[in-house]
């Protein structure tokens, strides 16, 4: 059963709805409230209800603890004694909680239960990641009915395909918003997130882009190499993300609603309830098709971030920055979904199989999630989520990402409008996988010719090496002993340029000279019979003989006669 509810012309928040004035957030349901930033958790933390507001995420606890000083906030660090403590100090309660720790505070409140009135909030995490939160996920829908009345919210329902089996039969209200403004996705599809994003960065560090940039990105891994890449400190750039992971990171974790620096990352436990305030702050949405956890579901978290930042002046553009994959495009949904229900039969055989196995065996095994067979209790069963959760993967992975033109279907289906660009942005050099010094990074070119980031960034911090390589060869650089002065000699001597301009070059090699050097007559006696020598230049070398190669001027310094460089070469053609 769906039922409607109109908001009434110019209402911006739930709390100035008569509806919810009246009747605060409907009872038993699962409530689509159809955009973000509407204020659905701001009731329950204000209203005259006992109330339990079940997160997903610590950071959302954090975030909102920061804007409401009445409320406990009750994860894994959580003690008894601090629910009591709190009890004693309040006359309606406010407890937030996540999903993990969901079944202890219900244990804890005990009879008294039955008064306190229930949210999970971002409802679509029960289903996003049911595959790898499980257990919380299950710790959810063991409790949500020992309390009062439930409503399961959030501002991105799932299509009726992707609805938990467990929850299908409960009734849905959907608000119908008027004026809703649609938001604009700026496009990009590149062949290396890390250049482009780089660049990004880069701008926004140089002040070549104003305001602040947001990315949202489910990688840690990612937030830490751009770091590493684009140099980045506590001073100009913000992370946030879950505090279960345990990567070491160059900058320490920050808090969701702390004052926005330049650069900001998000990881998935941002992308839903958090208040992020900055006024020119700019959304960035990365989908990197080498990092399956980075695709961005449109339908749910898409929009989910597109209402993160409250405060910004530019709310109706997002930038969603993805690369492609690469999987088979003969193999539809509707083909994938045929192999599934083949899957399927296998599965309810194989329960059937291991139930009836002797328990000293039952006991010990263990099923992969694959095969959409759980344990529990010793017993085997069918979980059908778990075939859900595989045809919702597949479709964000090896559909949506498979080509443009599917997520453009998607930018359509959910309300966006979108605009595709090409940019093209340089690469840039990843000099922090070089070793430390020039013979270590040949040879490191030399062992990893394959390579591009180690071959380009070599390139970038040498320019010469390039040419060294390919005219000289590995052999050659290291007869010269990796010297890099012989180096770029010997690049000199043996390119097609007249002699000359060889003179030219190898003054310029050897003396790094400089608008307004003075060399006395004696320096350069000795400097060009070197090059003439060296360049099989047969003459007896003379100071005057400076005056045919540069722009200089005759000078006595410090009783010393000699001429003093003024700028670039005289070009001469050898006769």
């Amino acid at each position: 059963m769906i039922e409607e509810i109109f908001i009434e012309k110019n209402k911006k928040y739930l709390s100035d709805v008569k509806y919810f004035k009246d009747n605060g957030l409907p009872k038993n349901v699962i409530l689509d409230k159809a955009k973000t930033g509407s204020g659905g958790t701001h009731i329950t933390l204000t209203d005259n209800s006992p109330y339990v507001i079940c997160v997903p995420y610590k950071a959302l606890i954090v975030n909102k603890c920061s804007s409401y000083n009445n409320v406990l906030g009750v994860d894994g660090n959580t003690k008894q004694k601090d629910l009591i403590q709190y009890l004693s100090s309040v006359d309606i309660p406010k407890i937030m909680v996540t999903y993990n720790s969901l079944g202890k505070l219900t244990d804890w409140l005990g009879e008294d239960v039955i008064d306190y009135r229930i949210l999970i909030d971002e409802y679509h995490i029960l289903f996003t990641q049911y595959s790898f939160r499980h257990e919380a996920v299950q710790i959810v829908l063991d409790n949500y009915t020992k309390y009062k009345d439930f409503c399961f919210m959030t501002a991105t329902m799932l299509e009726e395909e992707f609805i938990l089996d467990e929850l299908k039969h409960i009734p849905l209200i959907t608000l119908a918003w008027p004026n809703t403004k649609k938001v604009t996705v700026e496009s990009i599809k590149c062949d290396s997130i890390r250049d482009v994003v780089g660049n990004i960065i880069l701008e926004y560090i140089k002040n070549d882009k104003l305001g602040t940039a947001h990315f949202f990105v489910n990688s840690v891994k990612f937030m830490k190499e751009m770091i590493s890449l684009c140099k980045l400190t506590k001073d100009n750039c913000k992370i946030v993300y879950s505090t279960n992971n345990k990567e070491k990171m160059p900058i320490e974790n920050g808090i969701v609603g702390t004052e926005a620096k330049r650069i900001n990352f998000y990881s998935s436990c941002v992308f839903e309830g958090a208040d992020i305030y900055s006024k020119d702050g700019r959304i960035f949405v990365i989908s990197d098709s080498n990092r399956e956890n980075t695709l961005v579901d449109i339908g749910t978290a898409m929009i989910q971030i597109a209402g993160r930042i409250r405060d910004t002046r530019y709310w109706d553009k997002i930038v969603h920055i993805y690369t492609t994959t690469r999987y088979n495009v003969d193999i539809t949904y509707d083909d994938f979904k045929n192999l599934t229900d083949e899957t399927i039969k296998e599965a309810y055989d194989g329960v059937n199989y291991l139930n009836n196995a002797p328990e000293n065996i039952k006991k010990d095994l263990s099923i992969v999630p694959e095969s959409y067979i759980l344990k529990r209790d010793n017993e085997f069963y069918f979980d059908p989520n778990l075939v859900k959760v595989d045809l919702f993967n597949f479709k964000i992975c090896n559909h949506v990402y498979q080509l443009r033109v599917n997520i453009n279907e998607e930018y359509e289906k959910n309300g966006y409008d979108f605009n595709n660009l090409e940019l093209k942005y340089k690469k840039i050099a990843r000099v922090d996988k070089l070793k430390e010094n020039f013979k270590q990074i040949v040879l490191q070119v030399e062992n990893n010719p394959d390579d591009e980031d180690i071959v380009y960034a070599a390139y970038v911090k040498y320019p010469f090496l390039e040419d060294a390589i390919k005219i000289l060869g590995f052999k050659q650089i290291k007869y010269l002993k990796y010297n890099q002065e012989l180096i770029k000699e010997q690049l000199i001597l043996v390119n097609n340029d007249n002699v000359v301009s060889k003179i030219i070059n190898l003054f310029k090699q050897k003396t790094k000279v400089n608008t307004g050097m003075f060399f006395s007559n004696v320096e350069l006696k000795e400097i060009l019979q070197d090059i003439y020598d060296t360049v099989g230049y047969v003459s007896l070398a003379k100071a005057s003989d400076i005056e045919k190669y540069f722009n200089v001027k005759y000078k006595k310094v410090n009783n010393n006669n000699g001429y003093v460089y003024l700028g670039k070469g005289v070009l001469v053609t050898e006769k």
